[in-house]
């Protein structure tokens, strides 16, 4: 059985470097975008000293000034409710099972979904600073 105990520095810096950097890469240069950054949450491994470091050497920029906090404000907590809600329409065996069933799902998103989201940040941020960052309602 595999263990999933969490992502930590090393870990994240893996899937930053293999995964997220590069198809981030591949899919804004597809759409003629150059000048892109990630928007990353204050988890310990992605704030850690060796992760910061990591993404200097590498070139990767990250949005800086974004609010703490701000779940309304991130897409992505829009896509992990979307993959728990498509999760939970069964039940498993196995924690393995379930594990291989969040990999189908998060690989099938839609990627109009994952436009839509980030479409949307422009208006999130509007309602945002209208409600003086109360909530948005996304």
């Amino acid at each position: 059985m595999v263990q999933h105990s969490g992502v930590g520095a090393v870990e994240f810096q893996e899937v930053l470097g293999e995964e997220l950097q590069p198809q981030g890469q591949q899919l804004f240069s597809a759409a003629g975008v150059q000048d892109w950054s990630l928007l990353l949450d204050g988890a310990a491994a992605h704030r850690a000293p060796a992760t910061v470091a990591f993404m200097s050497s590498k070139g990767i920029r990250i949005v800086a000034d974004w609010p703490p906090n701000s779940p309304d404000l991130n897409p992505i907590e829009n896509a992990w409710a979307w993959l728990k809600q498509q999760l939970y329409e069964q039940q498993y065996a196995s924690l393995e099972a379930m594990w291989q069933a969040a990999e189908a799902i998060w690989a099938s998103m839609p990627l109009s979904m994952c436009q839509n989201l980030m479409d949307s940040i422009a208006a999130r941020k509007a309602i945002c600073i209208e409600r003086e960052g109360g909530y948005t309602g996304y």
